[in-house]
This record gives structure tokens, sequence and C-alpha cells, in this order.
């Protein structure tokens, strides 16, 4: 029936005054859902010719015009604008076919409409938002929530209109599914947390406006929602959050110090091994085969102490990353963990600048006691002398 009288309307030119929704220019193709309409009270005036006629003065094919009652009309579940469906319907999603004829939504035809999903995620909302009240009443069509917590209630009317409903957008719909699934969930701790947020966030607002506040701010107060859970669930308040960090700063501070604490001995042969083979290579016979032996053992040892090095270079890079992970995982408090751990990245470049310098030592001291070996070699052999100057000669000459 309902497919039937949409078809008659869409059918016919339509004008609407107060209660009245009039019809024009429509040639009769349903006769008996009119006869059907008229039955029911819905007709208030059938118009012929100019001449107000009956439905038995119709046939198939005459062009009538018609005055139908709008209040008698939603009985059959249509709705001519969105504003009267929102009337009928503000706190309870209608169980029984509806149609809309602005928004052109056939509620048997289950095709997705962005009002009819903005509207189902109110009312979800609004249900929700029933079940953690104390108490709730109605006033002048509006229900009105008084919602307690152990130091604070919010009185909350859960008043909103077409204009609210039309504002939201695709992932506001979503955010509003969110509120509404946290506030009615079976978890009691997240449910409180909920409760005892959104007495906080809409406590500054005035009363009237609260409901369309939350409607458009939805995502605001999910994220301030989720924020104060996540301290929750990891047992945290803001002071010991902060403190959590600290104690985590210090503690990788001393990981990245150790890189090179626990080395101490190894590096301390550094030097120790260096001055050693300096001061027993013999320059005045420099091609001997214990200067050979000095300087393979030195390299021998420098590799050693690169390998060793390469070990320190990954334990460092390893923290790093252990330190980033953990800092990750407070996506909600990034200005906190940034200050927190601001010393501690300093002190990881710190570190890794002297494994650095370091490294260089390693190498630096072997390279420059091989270029004096090789001075001296060609100072004390005058055959390589002359066979360089052979070389560079004609160069010379040129």
């Amino acid at each position: 029936m309902l497919r039937r009288i949409a078809a008659i309307i869409n059918a016919s030119v339509c004008t609407v005054e107060g209660d009245k929704l009039s019809l024009s220019n429509y040639s009769i193709s349903d006769l008996a859902c009119i006869k059907d309409l008229d039955n029911h009270g819905c007709i208030d005036e059938i118009v012929k010719n100019d001449n107000v006629v009956t439905c038995d003065d119709l046939s198939d094919g005459d062009d009538i015009q018609i005055s139908l009652s709008l209040l008698h009309l939603s009985r059959y579940g249509y709705y001519h604008d969105s504003l009267r469906f929102l009337v009928n319907n503000k706190y309870e999603i209608p169980t029984t076919d509806y149609f809309i004829y602005d928004q052109q939504y056939d509620s048997s035809a289950e095709k997705s409409n962005a009002f009819l999903n903005s509207y189902s995620s109110v009312v979800k909302l609004v249900l929700a938002i029933k079940e953690i009240a104390k108490h709730s009443y109605d006033e002048a069509g509006v229900c009105n929530c008084i919602i307690f917590r152990e130091d604070k209630s919010l009185f909350l009317p859960l008043d909103y209109n077409v204009g609210d409903i039309k504002s939201i957008t695709t992932d506001s719909t979503e955010t509003i599914n969110q509120i509404s699934s946290a506030i009615g969930t079976t978890d009691l701790n997240q449910k409180l947390l909920f409760v005892n947020e959104l007495i906080n966030y809409l406590s500054p607002y005035e009363e009237k406006l609260r409901f369309s506040h939350l409607i458009s701010h939805a995502s605001d107060f999910l994220s301030k929602a989720q924020s104060a859970y996540q301290y929750y669930i990891r047992n945290f308040s803001h002071n010991k959050l902060k403190a959590d960090l600290d104690n985590a700063a210090i503690d990788y501070s001393r990981k990245i110090q150790s890189v090179i604490n626990d080395a101490q001995s190894k590096l301390v042969a550094i030097p120790a091994a260096f001055i050693l083979t300096a001061t027993n290579i013999d320059f005045k016979h420099i091609l001997i085969p214990k200067n050979i032996i000095l300087y393979l053992s030195l390299y021998v040892f420098t590799i050693l102490l690169d390998i060793f090095l390469r070990n320190q270079f990954s334990s460092l890079a390893m923290i790093k990353n252990n330190i980033q992970a953990y800092k990750e995982s407070f996506t909600n408090n990034s200005h906190i963990v940034i200050n927190a751990f601001s010393l501690v990245d300093k002190e990881a470049t710190k570190q890794n600048d002297r494994l650095i310098i370091i490294r260089w030592i390693t190498w630096g001291i072997p390279i420059v006691l091989t270029i004096i070996f090789i001075v001296f070699l060609i100072i004390q052999n005058p055959i390589i002398t002359d066979t360089i100057k052979t070389w560079f000669s004609p160069t010379i000459q040129q």
C-alpha cells in the first residue's frame, strides 16, 4: 500500500499547506488505492473538472486534484519531508515500512541513504544515553535525561533537529556509532569512564545545546574519551604516566651509556697496543721480520676491534629501535613522550658520534704508522728512490 501511495504522489504536482497535501495533474492509474485512502479518512477532497466529486464518480484515466491529510498518511508510514518524519520518530526507528518523499527513500527497498544513516546513528546514541541515565522523562516532545556520578550530575535534553542530522558526515556517523557502542558496552569500567567524560565534556554548554554539540563534535569527544580510557587501561593517571615515562627514559639512558661503558676495558687496549707497536718498530732497519710481524699484528688487532665496534653499533641501533617502538605506543600523548625522551635521544646521538670517533682512531693510527713505514722504507732503499725518480722524470722534463 505504501508504495502505491508513493507512486500516486510522485505522479502528481505536490503542494503542502499546513497538514494538507494537495495533488494536481494526476491522471488516475490506481483507482483502488484512492478508494482505500478515502475509506480510511486520508482524502479530504477530490476535484474533477472543477467540481468536488466522490470516489464513485471516478474512473481510470480521469484527471483530478486530491487533498490529502498528512496526519492520516503518516499512519501508513508516508512522510512528505524529513522534518515530519523526525517529529514522529525522534527517539525510535520505525519498525514498519515508511517512505520519505523529500529523500525519495523507501525503507523496504534496502537502499543506503546518508540522511537515514545519520538519523539511525543518532537514535542509537539516544538509546545508549537513556540506558545510562539515572532518570529520564518527556516534556514538550523532548526526552530529558539526568546522568549522575559521585560528585557531579548532568541534565541532558536529547533535543536535535533536521539540520543536526544533515550536518553529520559519513565519518561522523561512524564516530557516533563508536560512542554508542562504548557507552552501551558490557565493560563496566569503560562505560563508567565514558560517562564521566560525557559529563565533563557537556557541562560547560547550555542545556538545550548539549546534545546538538555532542553530535556535531563527536570526533572531539571520542578522542578525549579514548585518551582517558587509554590512561585507565595502562593504570596511569597523567602524573603516573609521566613518572613511568621518566623511569623508562632513565632505563634506556643506562642502556645507551652501557654501550661504551661495558667496553671500556677493551677500548683502553687501543692506545696501549698502538704505543707498544710504535715504540717497538725499528725505524733504522725498517724492512726486518720483527717490523713486519708488528704491522701484521697491528692490523689483526685493528680488525678485531672493528668487529667489536660493529657489534656496539648494532647494540645501539637495537636500543634506538626499542625506544622508537615504546614512544609509538603512546600516540595520543606524543608531547609528553617527546619531553620525557628528549635527553635520551640526545644521548643516543652522542654515543653514536663517540663510536664513530673511536672507529676513526682505531683505523687512523695503523694507517699513519703504515705511511711512516712506507716513507722510511723508501728512504732506506735507494733503489726504490731511483725507480720513483725514473718514473716521474719524464713528467718533470715535460
